[in-house]
């Protein structure tokens, strides 16, 4: 990986950072909820963040965890994976 694009993923990792840090209140509420399988707004919203800047940066698709594959297979072989917040129900419940 190149410095670019370790900068682009460090920026969207950032960015989405601090948006479920200050939106935490407004984005904690569960959309979906199957088992200890939680989806919350958090994920949807973190994940549209990093996904709008990673496009923006980039021509590589995009592997998502709510949305799935995005692209058209572009981007020398490589691929982004996002997974925008790891442990859904304890952001949740926090």
């Amino acid at each position: 990986m190149n410095m670019e694009m370790l900068q682009l993923a460090e920026s969207a990792a950032l960015l989405a950072g601090h948006a479920l840090k200050d939106q935490r209140n407004t984005w904690a509420g569960i959309e979906n909820a199957s088992g200890h399988d939680v989806k919350i707004k958090a994920d949807r919203m973190a994940e549209e963040m990093i996904i709008n800047l990673l496009q923006r940066g980039s021509d590589h698709p995009i592997l998502s965890e709510e949305i799935g594959f995005i692209g058209d297979g572009a981007g020398e072989g490589r691929c982004w994976i996002v997974d925008p917040l790891d442990g859904s129900l304890n952001y949740h419940l926090g």
